[in-house]
């Protein structure tokens, strides 16, 4: 790269001012945007424009494809609370057509976030009107679809479609918005007043009335889609063609659809049922609605058309300024190469500078004697100690004492053999707190060889120290009355065994449990219940000594280890003791409880010489003595009444 640009800079070395020539490459650069602008802008904008209005089409295909089940599911909604049950099956289904609508409309990614916000809102009005009762749920429909239609108008109007120059697309889009928010809506409002008024038997007099307007209303809108065809193909006679006969079979639909209904009204006792009116009308409405898919066609392809025209353009400018822009960057770029040099090294000075002052961990530098030269911010505020405090002092000022000479020496070998050293280290603070850190150390050489600094970077990891504690008490205690679980009494219980079979001496496992707990739970409800095994392992845990374990099994169970027993008459007292202690009231929540406990003992290494063993034969006792009457208990290996 460095030799490419070598006739720029030896241009430049020909000019005593070569900044001079450096100005004018910076000024023709200037002159280049400028001309990219008046070439590039227009066209990019225009492109922009035609992509906006490609993400509205979009978007409004999305919302008539909520449209058209939402109509069908209120029309049919309104036959069935008029009393035509026959509907009900396809109503469900349209509820279902709708809900998948809706969620395509919500992950269109062209929709902006206005609408989306608003489109979250109607499917949140959908989802309750689903629950609602009564009979104004066709007016809750008939709003929701008004809602959905003035989306609709916005996303055109937001996506400038309205505002499109071609002719051509003015009037599709113009057919789109009439027959999306004014035809098929009231064609689709005549389907479901119709389909309730037969559903009901005909007798609905305000039925009747609202048909005949709907009915009146369809036929001029019926005409203002006629107005936009024929308005479409005078301007655009070629697209006659991809029409087809859609705009003809939809008028004809529609007068037939407001005959079929002006018949009925006008005859009552004509044979004709719901759920036929319903399909009958559902055709009409399906022209409908394909020749609104067919017209949006027509439009996204036009606007393809288009961007591609714009595209091809855009690529015929590029081409035309490449050979000048290439000319220009070459003359720029080597007078940028001839400075970039010399502020490369400035800029890696202050990069260096500024990430040593903003660094999140702190960073101390010493000389080769080990004596600092340097600290940074996070140093002083994690130490707590100012820098002109600790410059020219060595880093053992800031031992803890928690480390033996042995530690310090393995440190100091990593160093001199490796160059680096990273571990756990206790240091002290400016205030004498003892702390734990994170260290790295690393030894800078010169590139010929000798120490020049040594560079440690640590972290305060006090704070992750304390949530491994918390953590592992978690992992080892009993949320509610904070006790020992059954997995630490099972570590203890094992260092337990371990030691009584070195000594020769022996333990007890006690196996507790609340007699008929589970009245108090039902009667009283759980959080006395939980208050109540609160409380009874405070009394639990003061009948014995420190030494032992009381650990919560699980429900109102709890296991206790007694530890270096002297005989099993001392394992008696103590059971005796706590069948005592807790058989005296509790006061809980206003409530004096009085319980009674069973309990069964094991004994190591008498009943058992392994953890598993120990706790089930505790386990089996406590059931005989549970079998005895309960409020007693029992040794594993005694056969006589509980006691």
């Amino acid at each position: 790269m460095q030799h490419l640009f070598h006739p720029v800079r030896l241009l430049l070395t020909q000019f005593r001012r070569p900044w001079v020539v450096a100005a004018c490459a910076l000024v023709m650069a200037g002159l280049l945007a400028a001309l990219a602008q008046g070439m590039f802008g227009r066209i990019l904008d225009q492109l922009e424009a035609t992509g906006r209005e490609l993400a509205g089409l979009g978007g409004v295909a999305r919302v008539r494809a909520v449209l058209q089940p939402l109509q069908e599911h209120r029309g049919l909604d309104h036959a069935v609370l008029h009393g035509d049950p026959a509907l009900g099956m396809r109503r469900t289904a349209s509820a279902m057509r709708v809900d998948a609508a809706f969620a395509a409309l919500l992950t269109h990614p062209g929709l902006m976030p206005e609408h989306r916000t608003e489109a979250v809102q109607m499917q949140n009005t959908w989802r309750s009107l689903l629950l609602a009762n009564g009979e104004d749920r066709f007016d809750a429909h008939s709003a929701l679809i008004d809602r959905l239609l003035e989306l609709a108008r916005r996303v055109i109007d937001d996506s400038g479609l309205i505002l499109d120059a071609d002719a051509g697309a003015y009037h599709l889009i113009g057919a789109l918005d009439v027959m999306l928010g004014f035809t098929l809506e009231r064609a689709a409002q005549l389907r479901g007043l119709h389909a309730a008024l037969l559903a009901s038997g005909g007798a609905d007099v305000r039925l009747r009335g609202e048909l005949v307007v709907c009915a009146s209303a369809l036929d001029d809108e019926r005409k203002l889609v006629s107005h936009h065809v024929a308005a479409l193909l005078r301007y655009r006679p070629d697209l006659a063609a991809e029409l087809g006969d859609l705009p003809t079979r939809l008028e004809q639909a529609t007068l037939t659809l407001r005959r079929l209904v002006r018949e009925h009204v006008a005859a009552p006792g004509a044979e004709l049922s719901a759920e036929m009116f319903f399909e009958q009308a559902s055709v009409v409405i399906g022209d409908g609605y394909a020749l609104f898919d067919r017209t949006l066609a027509l439009t996204e392809r036009i606007l393809h058309v288009r961007m591609e025209e714009q595209r091809r353009e855009l690529g015929w400018r590029i081409a035309g300024m490449l050979a000048l822009l290439l000319t220009i960057a070459y003359l720029f770029v080597g007078v940028v190469q001839s400075v970039r040099d010399s502020r490369r090294a400035e800029a890696e000075r202050l990069l260096a500078a500024r990430v040593f002052e903003h660094a999140g961990e702190a960073i101390m530098v010493t000389d080769a004697d080990n004596r600092i030269v340097k600290v940074n911010p996070a140093f002083n505020a994690i130490t707590g100690y100012a820098t002109e405090e600790v410059l020219g002092q060595t880093p053992g000022r800031f031992k803890s004492g928690h480390h033996d000479a042995a530690f310090y020496r393995a440190l100091w070998r990593s160093l001199n053999e490796t160059g680096a050293w990273e571990g756990e280290i206790w240091d002290r603070r400016r205030n004498g707190e003892i702390y734990p850190k994170w260290l790295t150390i690393n030894a800078i050489r010169d590139p010929e060889g000798p120490l020049r600094h040594y560079v440690a970077l640590f972290t305060d990891i006090s704070e992750r120290k304390r949530s491994e504690e918390r953590i592992r008490h978690l992992a080892e205690h009993d949320a509610l009355t904070g006790l020992p679980n059954r997995a630490l009494l099972q570590d203890r219980l094992s260092q337990a065994m371990a030691r009584a079979e070195r000594a020769h001496s022996r333990l007890a496992l006690l196996y507790v449990d609340l007699d008929r707990f589970k009245q108090i739970n039902d009667t009283l409800g759980h959080p006395v219940g939980d208050a109540l095994l609160q409380e009874m392992s405070r009394r639990l845990q003061a009948t014995v000594r420190a030494s032992d374990t009381v650990c919560r099994q699980g429900g109102d169970e709890f296991l206790v280890l007694l530890d270096e027993i002297e005989s099993s008459e001392d394992v008696a007292r103590v059971a005796q003791k706590m069948i005592e202690t807790l058989a005296q009231p509790f006061r809980v929540a206003s409530h004096d409880l009085c319980i009674t406990t069973s309990i069964g003992i094991s004994l190591y290494p008498d009943d058992s010489t392994d953890v598993a063993s120990l706790i089930r034969n505790a386990d089996i006792a406590l059931y005989r003595a549970k079998e005895g009457g309960r409020n007693a208990f029992r040794f594993c290996n005694d056969d006589t009444n509980p006691r």
